[in-house]
């Protein structure tokens, strides 16, 4: 796939009969709706199976008082992803390409093989979303999930990053049915309101948990990985990294405005409306999904399990892809959706590694066998978010790298603040969440 300037260098050349102000005003529309993409999949695909679980038990169990949260991971959200953007754009090169070059390839493999497992649970979590929400609708697992593995492949062995990009930005569209079942419920917003500006916050294991948990779903590994590679592939040079960034600001926004209302919804129909005032159980969003049913009814319920579908497809496209891109990067071997099969076998390799050994492990595996492995690869990401965000500071700060585009003082202060929270918490949510620690 050529780098975008290239492909703007026609459009910026075209005269109309109207003149030069109308051909700028169509070359910058183009230009815009050319560059688009990898701030807005990335930022859907945060709101994975995993992350419609977490925000749904928080928002059952916790009510409005996590909202509050939302706020600074937001803020946290934007100042990473930012600096990953900007990273693709002036090295023209994915994160384990730079790790290696910069850190040697000890560093490279470290990380690539903790990658590999870590995400493969999560594409585990992905697959088992995707079989839970069909199972609402009457879908048996065993049909499920080899449609989603088969639909998934052909997807990313279709060999145009393009059209790769344009299904991943519709499936996008699913999120909006969050939105309308948040007002389906009819959530008390005044009280929403005030327990963002005076939240009551509980210092016990449970509430820090999810605290915890909460940020390690609002920003995850893979999600660095996919999108500075996606900006090295698509070829967003300087020139279009004006648009990058306010499409990865605008994407971070919506992904936590998402999520905010993954909570309101649950809060209102589930710990308000069935619990009154109380937590309703419940342990993936699925479950959610079929509580809401007889206090908001049929279509609510509908609507939420159709979200929930979406994030677990597209999420099961966007982490294989961010898995091969990082191994591949780490190891010298060619990579990109735009390659064939035959020009890059190993990073397809990789692609369907990651997603029929999921698909077979959640066929045949029983849940509870299944689970203990799920949580022990998400620990993993915990410890591996800290470890890319050094690398990611330490290489936005590169002059040789970054030339120019090195960090500025806010978005150090910014970064190294949340590597610092992420160092400290990812530890502490381990420890916690196995008993070891008592708050």
């Amino acid at each position: 796939m050529e780098p975008l300037h290239k492909q703007n260098t026609q459009l910026m050349k075209e005269r109309t009969s109207n003149g030069p102000l109308k051909r700028s005003l169509l070359s910058r529309i183009a230009r815009i709706f050319l560059v688009i993409g990898p701030g807005i999949i990335v930022s859907n695909a945060d709101n994975d199976a995993g992350g419609v679980t977490t925000a749904s038990i928080a928002g059952a169990t916790y009510g409005y008082s996590l909202l509050w949260v939302l706020i600074l991971l937001t803020i946290m959200l934007v100042v990473v992803q930012e600096i990953v953007a900007r990273i693709g754009a002036y090295s023209g090169k994915g994160l384990l390409d730079l790790v290696r070059e910069r850190f040697g390839v000890r560093w490279a493999t470290f990380v690539s093989l903790v990658i590999f497992v870590a995400n493969g649970g999560t594409v585990l979590v992905e697959v088992a979303g995707v079989s839970a929400a069909l199972l609402i609708f009457g879908v048996p697992r065993f049909v499920s999930v080899p449609i989603a593995i088969v639909l998934t492949l052909a997807l990313l062995y279709r060999g145009s990053y393009r059209f790769v990009e344009r299904i991943l930005l519709l499936l996008g569209l699913v999120f909006i049915s969050y939105l309308i079942t948040a007002f389906v419920v009819r959530p008390n917003w005044l009280e929403m309101g005030m327990n963002i500006i005076h939240p009551s916050i509980a210092i016990n294991n449970g509430y820090i948990l999810f605290v915890i948990a909460l940020a390690g779903t609002t920003v995850t590994p893979y999600m660095q990985l996919y999108l500075q590679s996606s900006v090295a592939e698509k070829g967003i040079t300087l020139r279009e990294y004006t648009i990058t960034r306010g499409e990865v600001i605008a994407g971070s926004i919506w992904s936590d405005i998402v999520e905010g209302f993954i909570i309101i919804t649950c809060a209102a129909g589930l710990y308000y409306g069935l619990g009154h005032g109380h937590p309703v159980p419940i342990n993936d969003a699925s479950q959610a999904a079929r509580a809401l049913m007889p206090l908001a009814g049929k279509y609510a319920s509908v609507l939420f399990a159709i979200g929930f579908l979406g994030a677990a497809l597209l999420a099961l496209s966007v982490v294989p892809i961010s898995t091969a891109y990082g191994i591949c990067e780490a190891f010298g071997f060619e990579n990109g959706i735009d390659k064939s099969p035959l020009e890059a076998p190993f990073f397809f390799g990789l692609l369907a590694v990651n997603v029929i050994v999921a698909g077979i492990l959640v066929l045949f595996v029983p849940d509870r066998q299944l689970f203990p492995v799920i949580v022990d690869t998400q620990a993993l990401e915990g410890i591996l978010l800290p470890i890319i965000m050094i690398f990611l500071m330490l290489i936005a700060n590169d002059s040789h790298i970054m030339s120019k585009g090195k960090n500025g003082k806010l978005a150090n202060i910014m970064g190294w603040l949340f590597t610092a929270a992420m160092v400290i918490l990812s530890p502490l949510a381990m420890l916690t969440s196995l008993g070891i620690l008592q708050i």
